[in-house]
C-alpha cells in the first residue's frame, strides 16, 4: 500500500497555490486556489481533499502545468 503524500503546488499559467495529495504518485485530491491566509495558517493535511473529485481530475489533466512548491525560504516561511 502506497503511502499518502502532502504537497503544495503552484499553477503556472494563472499563479495560484493548490493543495495536492498524491497517493502512489497518482494525484487524490486537490484543494484551492488557496488565499495568502490559508497558505500560511493551515497545515497540508487538513484540507478537505474529498470534498471535489473534479478538483483531483483537473489537477491530474494539467499537471505537467504546476510547480511544486518548496514550503520555506522562497514562500516567506523561514
Amino acid at each position: 500500500m502506497a503511502a499518502l503524500e502532502y504537497q503544495y503546488w503552484r499553477h503556472e499559467p494563472s499563479g495560484a497555490r493548490y493543495a495536492v495529495r498524491l497517493n502512489g504518485g497518482y494525484i487524490t485530491g486537490c484543494v484551492g486556489p488557496l488565499t495568502d491566509e490559508d497558505f500560511r495558517s493551515r497545515y497540508v493535511v487538513e484540507y478537505s481533499f474529498d470534498a471535489a473529485e473534479a478538483d483531483a481530475e483537473w489537477a491530474a489533466a494539467e499537471r505537467a502545468r504546476f510547480t511544486r512548491l518548496d514550503i520555506g525560504a522562497e514562500e516567506g516561511w523561514v
